[in-house]
């Protein structure tokens, strides 16, 4: 498509990937309704409901409830997991979704250690080599299962049934409304 053009357009495909790749702005629908406007970025990286979360690329889509708030951060539970995410406007006890993007996750031997803010045991339970890139599905302690997504690295394939640590940044959760913003 030749850039520098000022013509306005609507272009309607359901290949994510094409729209993330040709689009200044994006509206994601759902059952005639638009769940999301806005650039690729905030779309992929601060999705706003589950919907858009699953619709546009892969992502571990955890329902908590909210615990409270531990100085400017705010703590949930997920399946008996207490989850560390950055300051947000929920009441205690409520019920919430949070998007984890699998390539968020990192995966450390479980002896190590990690400054980041969510850091838990698992076991590897499948993995699937994809050339330059490795999927893996890990089981954590409480039964959660989440999709990761690393750079291949001979130094760092593990293997179903290793123990291994996964860990987050607090900032890589994104916390989800259930409702349609319009």
């Amino acid at each position: 498509m030749p850039l520098g053009i000022a013509v306005s357009s609507l272009y309607v495909t359901h290949d994510q990937g094409e729209a993330l790749a040709m689009s200044d702005r994006i509206a994601v629908m759902k059952d005639g309704r638009i769940e999301q406007v806005g650039t690729a970025d905030d779309i992929y990286s601060r999705s706003a409901t589950p919907f858009v979360a699953e619709f546009i690329g892969e992502t571990n889509l955890l329902e908590c409830r909210s615990i409270g708030n531990e100085g400017a951060d705010t703590i949930v539970d997920c399946k008996n997991l207490s989850i560390t995410i950055t300051s947000a406007d929920i009441q205690a006890n409520e019920s919430i979704h949070l998007s984890l993007r699998p390539e968020k996750v990192k995966i450390e031997p479980q002896s190590s250690s990690s400054n980041l803010a969510n850091v838990f045991p698992g076991c590897i339970e499948s993995r699937n080599f994809m050339g330059s890139k490795l999927y893996y599905e890990v089981e954590l302690r409480n039964g959660l299962k989440l999709k990761v997504e690393t750079l291949h690295d001979d130094n760092k394939m593990w293997s179903p049934g290793d123990n291994v640590s996964v860990s987050w940044s607090k900032q890589a959760c994104v916390l989800l409304k259930d409702k349609q913003t319009t």
